[in-house]
Protein backbone atom coordinates (compact mmCIF):
# COMPACT_ATOMS: atom_id res chain seq x y z
CA UNK A 1 0.00 0.00 0.00
CA UNK A 2 2.93 2.23 0.93
CA UNK A 3 4.36 1.68 -2.48
CA UNK A 4 0.83 2.44 -4.50
CA UNK A 5 0.59 5.92 -2.40
CA UNK A 6 4.55 6.68 -4.28
CA UNK A 7 3.66 5.84 -7.08
CA UNK A 8 0.13 8.06 -6.99
CA UNK A 9 2.30 10.95 -5.61
CA UNK A 10 4.90 11.13 -8.92
CA UNK A 11 1.59 10.88 -10.62
CA UNK A 12 -0.46 13.73 -8.82
CA UNK A 13 2.97 15.76 -8.49
CA UNK A 14 2.62 19.74 -6.94
CA UNK A 15 4.97 20.65 -3.91
CA UNK A 16 2.94 18.45 -1.47
CA UNK A 17 3.79 15.49 -3.21
CA UNK A 18 7.31 16.50 -3.61
CA UNK A 19 7.49 17.21 -0.25
CA UNK A 20 5.91 14.12 0.64
CA UNK A 21 8.09 12.22 -1.39
CA UNK A 22 11.43 13.93 -0.14
CA UNK A 23 10.21 12.17 3.50
CA UNK A 24 9.59 8.87 1.63
CA UNK A 25 13.17 8.64 0.18
CA UNK A 26 14.95 9.31 3.61
CA UNK A 27 12.87 6.70 5.40
CA UNK A 28 14.34 3.85 6.11
CA UNK A 29 13.87 0.21 8.37
CA UNK A 30 17.22 -1.02 9.23
CA UNK A 31 15.31 -4.13 10.07
CA UNK A 32 13.99 -4.42 6.71
CA UNK A 33 16.59 -3.40 4.31
CA UNK A 34 15.10 -4.88 0.76
CA UNK A 35 11.61 -3.17 1.53
CA UNK A 36 13.80 0.30 2.20
CA UNK A 37 15.44 0.16 -0.90
CA UNK A 38 12.47 -0.96 -2.95
CA UNK A 39 10.48 2.45 -1.58
CA UNK A 40 13.37 4.75 -1.37
CA UNK A 41 13.89 4.06 -5.51
CA UNK A 42 10.05 4.10 -5.73
CA UNK A 43 10.39 7.27 -4.23
CA UNK A 44 13.62 8.46 -6.22
CA UNK A 45 11.72 7.30 -9.33
CA UNK A 46 8.66 9.41 -8.74
CA UNK A 47 10.46 12.66 -8.21
CA UNK A 48 11.76 11.76 -11.36
CA UNK A 49 8.65 11.30 -13.01
CA UNK A 50 7.58 14.68 -11.49
CA UNK A 51 10.52 16.82 -12.97
CA UNK A 52 9.94 20.06 -11.64
CA UNK A 53 12.92 22.13 -10.58
CA UNK A 54 11.88 21.31 -7.09
CA UNK A 55 11.47 17.46 -7.06
CA UNK A 56 14.91 17.50 -9.25
CA UNK A 57 16.49 19.38 -6.58
CA UNK A 58 15.34 17.13 -3.75
CA UNK A 59 17.41 14.66 -6.05
CA UNK A 60 20.32 16.10 -6.21
CA UNK A 61 20.18 17.26 -2.47
CA UNK A 62 19.43 13.11 -1.76
CA UNK A 63 22.78 12.08 -3.81
CA UNK A 64 25.24 13.92 -2.12
CA UNK A 65 23.35 14.59 1.43
CA UNK A 66 21.55 11.64 1.90
CA UNK A 67 22.41 8.20 3.59
CA UNK A 68 24.55 5.66 1.46
CA UNK A 69 20.99 3.81 -0.13
CA UNK A 70 19.23 7.43 -0.24
CA UNK A 71 22.38 8.75 -2.67
CA UNK A 72 22.35 5.33 -4.90
CA UNK A 73 18.66 5.68 -5.27
CA UNK A 74 18.73 9.49 -6.24
CA UNK A 75 21.74 8.83 -8.34
CA UNK A 76 19.88 6.45 -10.32
CA UNK A 77 16.95 8.83 -11.41
CA UNK A 78 19.17 11.77 -11.88
CA UNK A 79 21.36 9.77 -14.07
CA UNK A 80 17.94 8.57 -16.29
CA UNK A 81 17.63 12.48 -16.21
CA UNK A 82 19.99 13.44 -18.37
Amino acid sequence: MYAAAIDALGAVGGPEAVDALKFALHQGDWRAPFTTRRLRAAAAVALRKIGTPPAVEVLRDASTRGRGGVRSAARAELARLG
